[in-house]
């Protein structure tokens, strides 16, 4: 007879008279086999993330290939990227690129990412997100300028964060906006880089 036994958390048969039958106790081996391995990958991985927080990666972007809308003075929004869902203990790099231009050169643009946590559409009254407001200044009329900034963003909890790209004029007489085309994107993205860490360093 062949009866069943267990060792080490795996099922095997012990044989007696009776012949094994050698494809179903194999089966039924790697099926236990896999079984347990499953279980150790998970315990494996659920550890790793306790222990050192292993970077994510990207979350979401959003990219644009046209020029944006125009502003004279008020703030005008250019391009957003929605309900990102982000973690607490996470440390999340939001960075954005940009080629902002005015009709009259000299004029000062500032462009900035305005943010919501709730599932909300950001608008341009959002708060500003902390480290994300440029400031560029066309020598030319029309030249563009290529600029990218990024800073870090650590949810207090569970968040669905959601971006909203602005400009506006801030110094001037023209008018300004973010230009792009096909190979001069408009790009945002939020990155997951790891788990967050507290402001350690010293203003000089």
């Amino acid at each position: 007879m062949v009866a069943s036994t267990i060792a080490w958390g795996l099922r095997y048969d012990v044989v007696g008279v009776d012949p094994p039958n050698g494809a179903a106790a194999t089966q039924r081996l790697a099926e236990d086999v896999d079984a347990q391995l499953t279980v150790i990958n998970n315990a494996l991985d659920a550890r790793l993330d306790i222990v050192e927080p292993r970077p994510r990666g990207i979350l979401g972007r959003a990219r644009r290939t046209t020029e944006g809308p125009t502003s004279g003075g008020s703030i005008a929004s250019t391009l957003r990227l929605d309900d990102i869902a982000v973690a607490a203990g996470r440390m999340i790099r939001c960075a954005y690129t940009i080629h902002p231009r005015s009709t009259v050169g000299g004029d000062l643009i500032v462009s900035e990412l305005r943010y919501t946590t709730d599932g909300a559409t950001p608008t341009t009254g959002s708060p500003i997100l902390p480290g994300s407001q440029s400031y560029s200044r066309g020598q030319v009329t029309d030249m563009a300028q290529s600029v990218t900034i990024e800073t870090v963003y650590a949810p207090a909890g569970a968040e669905t964060l959601s971006l909203l790209l602005c400009i506006t004029r801030a110094l001037g007489t023209g008018v300004v906006r973010h230009g792009a085309d096909a190979n001069a994107t408009t790009d945002i993205i939020i990155e997951d880089i790891g788990v967050a860490v507290g402001d350690t360093g010293v203003d000089i």
